[in-house]
């Protein structure tokens, strides 16, 4: 559930014909960004448009990360592709998916499944994992 009137607006669970997705709702209770990562749909809307979908990729990432002294295997999704809207952005940075080229929050999963916070760098480093994703 978003909430309106909350300054640079807010995340919501959004139900539309191509099912359920993640959204991002600005101050004044209208949609501006939704997507679905696990079927990768996902779109930008301007106030009184529709909603048009937006050009670019997910890309798993697995690699290996030194956390407290050991070395762990993550898994993470960066968004690859066209420049974003400012709610797009706040979007991904709510659900965990990384920006290519962008500092910003992403969620790593480790082997034992668990999810963990790590910071996506400009420079596609990673860093992070010792606090749970929540």
């Amino acid at each position: 559930m978003a909430v309106k009137g909350v300054t640079g607006g807010s995340g919501a669970k959004v139900t539309c014909d191509q099912g359920s997705a993640s959204g991002w709702v600005d101050d004044a209770g209208d949609l501006r960004s939704l997507i679905n990562p696990a079927e990768f749909w996902f779109a930008q809307c301007a106030k009184d448009v529709p909603c048009r979908q937006v050009g670019g990729a997910l890309e798993l990432v697995t690699q290996r990360l030194l956390v407290n002294g050991t070395e762990e295997k993550v898994t993470y999704a960066v968004y690859v592709g066209q420049d974003l809207s400012e709610y797009s952005t706040r979007l991904l940075r709510m659900i965990g998916l990384g920006i290519r080229g962008v500092d910003g929050p992403v969620k790593l999963r480790f082997e034992d499944g668990l999810y963990y916070k790590g910071v996506l760098h400009a420079s596609g480093a990673v860093t992070g994992g010792t606090e749970r994703w929540k």
